[in-house]
């Protein structure tokens, strides 16, 4: 036999894989690839949790800071004018109570409204538990608390002597709103922060300024009025009806204060929103706070025409105010606007599936701050 031939096959032997190599070789690679795909997806996954941590707390610092600073810098005075008024909202429905450009709040598959005959019902809060008292775990209506003050806040932007330490009208709320001037826009929940300029140097100005209307939140003013005409940035109807350039938050699915004040005693007490119901009525759940003192009831239930209704509103002059705010991510933000565009993508649509989305796509942040 030719030696030369049989060297020449053994090498080709020698150099070739068998089918038992190419399939151990194969799995190998399976088995790395897989890995690899489970550490990168974990990585991603990971990183988007820690962006959305990130993009939520770096709002919510922003928030509260500016709250904190306004709050510290708020006027209250011991008199009968309303200066500082927080009040749980009714449920919203079509463009909302503040009548924002491009709002809407349809009455299905969106944020739980209440079904219940009284805006009581929106406020979601066990006061009988007191693990609960937390107000990280207190749902603050459809719409949140509308909070409204007035604040001795400078303007950096406004060099104007007089209108350096002046107080001004200051205002927040949520409103449901589409992001763009589009009819296929996607919705988000916004958060407002509204500012009424303190003086005018003109005298239209003049007229449509703090020091203009006055120093009272309540009754019949431009402050409750969601705005007939004078429109303009800075004007009183933006404490009602806010400006998209006084938007400050994306994302902000609830929004809402607890107000502590102090009793004859200069006991701290809890006065907003306070349950002091008898039985099962709701009509007595404080909804409301003003700071509109009355002789020898601090806080009081006092009967008088204010608006809100005097049956639901807690008086006397805030010393301690716990904020809470709940940001989705921006994956929530996708999550949330995918699930009120067609629910039945995720089983269908119920106010408890709506919370079980944005409590998983979401951070809570809280803040007491002393006034």
């Amino acid at each position: 036999m030719n030696t030369s031939f049989l060297q020449s096959r053994s090498r080709r032997r020698k150099g070739a894989f068998t089918i038992i190599e190419l399939v151990v070789a194969i799995g190998v690679t399976a088995m790395l690839v897989t890995i690899m795909l489970y550490v990168t997806v974990n990585m991603l996954s990971n990183w988007n949790r820690t962006s959305g941590v990130l993009n939520t707390s770096n709002q919510a610092r922003f928030i509260i800071n500016q709250l904190t600073l306004d709050l510290q810098n708020s006027l209250r005075a011991d008199g009968p004018e309303a200066t500082f008024v927080a009040t749980i909202q009714n449920n919203q429905s079509t463009d909302g109570d503040a009548d924002v450009t491009r709002a809407d709040w349809p009455a299905a598959d969106i944020k739980p409204r209440s079904t219940g005959p009284h805006p009581t019902d929106s406020l979601i809060v066990n006061f009988a538990a007191a693990e609960d008292r937390n107000i990280s775990v207190y749902r603050f209506g459809q719409a949140g608390v509308w909070l409204r003050f007035f604040a001795n806040t400078v303007d950096g932007e406004d060099d104007e002597l007089v209108n350096v330490s002046a107080p001004r009208a200051v205002s927040y709320q949520i409103v449901r709103r589409q992001r763009e001037n589009n009819a296929n826009a996607e919705y988000s929940y916004q958060l407002f922060r509204s500012e009424v300029r303190p003086f005018g140097n003109s005298a239209a100005d003049q007229a449509r300024s703090t020091f203009g209307v006055g120093y009272d939140l309540l009754g019949d003013n431009a402050y409750n009025d969601k705005g007939s005409g004078n429109t303009a940035d800075e004007d009183p109807v933006r404490i009602r009806r806010p400006g998209l350039e006084s938007l400050i938050g994306e994302g902000v699915v609830d929004f809402g204060v607890r107000i502590f004040s102090r009793d004859v005693g200069g006991q701290l007490i809890e006065t907003f929103p306070v349950d002091r119901r008898v039985g099962n009525t709701d009509a007595s759940i404080r909804l409301s706070f003003v700071n509109s003192i009355v002789p020898n009831k601090i806080p009081a239930f006092v009967t008088t025409s204010l608006n809100p209704a005097a049956a639901e509103t807690s008086y006397g002059r805030p010393a301690v105010v716990e904020v809470m705010l709940r940001i989705l991510t921006p994956e929530g933000i996708q999550t949330i606007q995918a699930y009120e565009n067609d629910p039945s993508r995720f089983g269908g649509s119920s106010p408890e599936k709506w919370w079980e989305l944005v409590i998983q796509n979401s951070n809570v942040y809280t803040q007491r701050i002393t006034l």
